[in-house]
């Protein structure tokens, strides 16, 4: 358990660490409990966008005491209370939310046995089957689809042309509607891109996982992830030193042209637990500036004091990756080492242009070189403001299995959710759960703070 205080240290890296009363008035702070679930394992467990007015729409599920999972679509207003809530009770996970520049919310995710939303069903006789909805902002279900065979679906993100790319796995055959993918194996990944009235155009196959997707301006998407021994699509393929290598990729693809271009990224690591190294593309920002920004894991550089014995958890520098239009990579800078990898990571721009990573630590972490402790499992985020310079150091007070999955910013703050168990205190706001699990709502700031 974390017994770490809340502290908020406004970074000036030529003096010491000076704790600061607030990151932002108890106005401008918002956190509450919105659901209390079982435990959380999942790697694909929540995600969130905002509108225009400050409310959040949230993709997440529930886990019953049964073990069963149940569906859990939710709007939350900018005070955090919950507005709506769909899926109750419905067997499955809702894995991933996107808005399209017409304000209607594509809700992905995979069911079992009968889904219904706003009057609309699918069945799915045996096993799991995707499915892809439509809502307005009032929670009415404008669109239902479904797939044809088993299938997982973890992202999905509309462009800036209402168009819907949507990633997963799939077992031997795939389909939406007339549109079918058939593999030789058992399991394997997907892309699938439908237009954005949710008609499907093409399904692809994909080697590697998928972490975030984005888009810029034009309309082009960019996926990062990682992959192990290959990577293929499309015509590109990328290799690494071996099955037990997990390298990072960052693939740009225009709907209208296949693969734009694929860039592969990771260093060559110290070999533990039969593992060369666990890279990966974790999170990334597309900015106006015809610049993509991956948030990464890459394996600490090998200092020449390393032990090649078991260790309890895989330690990794958490950097950023910085390439341009055509994917030449302009700059990589490790950000903060000593980090747990393995566990998500949310990155999020705020609108004075600076950087938010949200991660895990364990006993310290070294922020651009200069070591913090922390306590045993602790979660923190650190933002560099607008120049790259050290800003904002935030270490909440928390209970074990706690960790942000998804965040977003918009014109009232930054919101940042995801789970945690018996407490989590932001300033003087604190939620308890009775030391069960929940998942949480936080929202910091405003827009143009």
């Amino acid at each position: 358990m974390n017994k770490l205080n809340w502290l908020i240290f406004p970074l000036l890296w030529q003096c010491q660490l000076t704790q600061a009363p607030s990151m932002a008035s108890e106005t401008d702070q918002v956190l509450s409990a919105v659901i209390t679930t079982d435990r959380i394992s999942s790697n694909h467990f929540c995600d969130t966008v905002l509108d225009e007015d400050g409310n959040s729409y949230l993709a997440t599920f529930v886990k019953q005491p049964t073990g069963e999972d149940h569906l859990a679509i939710l709007k939350l207003s900018p005070r955090g209370e919950v507005v709506w809530q769909l899926g109750k009770g419905q067997a499955g996970r809702a894995t991933a939310i996107s808005r399209s520049p017409g304000g209607d919310l594509w809700v992905t995710g995979f069911f079992a046995g009968r889904l219904e939303l706003g009057g609309a069903t699918l069945s799915a006789p045996v096993g799991n089957r995707i499915f892809l909805a439509r809502l307005d902002a009032d929670g009415h279900c404008t669109a239902l689809i479904g797939s044809e065979g088993d299938g997982l679906a973890f992202n999905i993100h509309v462009n800036s042309r209402g168009g819907i790319l949507l990633n997963g796995t799939m077992g031997q055959s795939l389909a939406f509607g007339d549109v079918r993918l058939r593999q030789a194996a058992a399991e394997s990944a997907f892309l699938a891109l439908f237009s954005a009235g949710g008609e499907p155009q093409w399904i692809r196959p994909l080697q590697g996982d998928v972490h975030r997707m984005a888009s810029d301006e034009e309309g082009r998407f960019y996926l990062t992830g990682r992959f192990h021994d290959h990577f293929h699509f499309g015509t590109d393929t990328l290799l690494t030193s071996g099955s037990y290598d997990s390298d990072g990729f960052l693939l740009a693809l225009d709907p209208g042209r296949e693969v734009s271009w694929v860039r592969q990224f990771g260093r060559m690591g110290t070999i533990r637990y039969g593992y060369r190294t666990q890279e990966a593309g974790l999170d990334l920002i597309v900015r106006a500036t015809d610049e993509i920004i991956v948030a990464a894991y890459l394996d600490p550089q090998p200092t020449g004091l390393e032990q090649l014995g078991p260790r309890d958890e895989t330690l990794a520098d958490l950097a950023l990756l910085t390439f341009d239009g055509q994917g030449r990579l302009l700059r990589t800078e490790t950000v903060v080492e000593h980090v747990l990898g393995g566990v998500p990571v949310a990155f999020v721009e705020d609108a004075r242009g600076r950087r938010w990573l949200a991660g895990i630590g364990k006993d310290y972490i070294k922020p651009l070189g200069r070591a913090v402790p922390l306590g045993e499992r602790q979660l923190f985020l650190f933002a560099r403001d607008a120049s790259g310079r050290p800003d904002t150091l935030i270490l909440p007070e928390h209970g074990p299995n706690t960790m942000i999955r998804a965040a977003n910013a918009g014109q009232a703050g930054l919101v940042f959710t995801g789970h945690f168990q018996q407490y989590l205190q932001a300033g003087d706001q604190r939620i308890t759960n009775d030391g069960r699990h929940g998942i949480f709502y936080w929202r910091t700031g405003s827009g143009d703070q």
